[in-house]
C-alpha cells in the first residue's frame, strides 16, 4: 500500500486516503463525497485514535473567516516592515471587509527572510499562501469549508516514547 510513498507528498497522499475513507465510513458518503455535515468531535476523536494506531498524529484546527482576516492583515503589516519593496495584493469580501486572499509578489524580494518569518510565526497560513515549499509531513493538509469555517487536518509522526 505504501510502496509508492517515497517522499512526504506520497506518504501524505496515502494517509489522506486512509483518513478520508475512515471519515466516509463514520460520517457516511453522498454522491459527491463525504457527508461532512455529520462530522463531530466524537468522529474526530475516533479518527485520531485510528491514525495513532499506525503511528500518525492528527492535528485538527478550525479557522473562521474573522480569524483568517486577522492573521492575513497582521502578516501583511509585518511583511511590509521586513521588506518595503514587497507588493501585496488582497481580495476583500465587500460586505464583511475581510481579507479572503493574500497574494505576495515575490519578484525583487528577499524571499528566504519572508519565508522564515512565515515559518516561525504563521506556519498554518502557508496552507493558503503556499510560499514555503512542503518538506515535512506536517506541511501538507486537508481543508474543508463547512458552516462558514475552514476545517484543517494535518498529519505528523507520533512521538515515540522509548521509556
Amino acid at each position: 500500500m505504501f510502496s509508492d510513498a517515497h517522499d512526504c507528498s506520497g506518504l501524505f497522499s496515502r494517509l489522506s486516503d486512509i483518513f478520508l475513507c475512515g471519515l466516509g465510513l463514520l460520517c457516511g458518503f453522498n454522491p459527491v463525497g463525504i457527508n461532512i455535515e455529520n462530522l463531530d468531535q466524537d468522529i474526530i476523536l475516533k479518527m485520531t485514535k485510528y491514525m495513532q494506531s499506525i503511528g500518525i498524529q492528527v492535528c485538527y484546527t478550525t479557522y473562521s473567516p474573522q480569524q483568517l482576516n486577522k492573521l492575513y492583515r497582521k502578516l501583511a503589516t509585518e511583511i511590509v516592515d521586513i521588506s518595503d519593496t514587497m507588493n501585496i495584493s488582497v481580495v476583500l469580501n465587500w460586505q464583511t471587509q475581510f481579507v479572503s486572499k493574500l497574494t505576495l509578489d515575490t519578484a525583487h524580494v528577499d524571499m528566504p527572510k519572508i519565508q522564515e518569518h512565515v515559518k516561525s510565526n504563521y506556519p498554518h497560513l502557508n496552507y493558503w499562501l503556499k510560499i514555503i515549499p512542503k518538506e515535512e509531513l506536517r506541511d501538507f493538509n486537508l481543508k474543508f469549508f463547512y458552516c462558514g469555517d475552514f476545517h484543517v487536518f494535518t498529519f505528523n509522526y507520533l512521538p515515540v516514547n522509548l521509556n
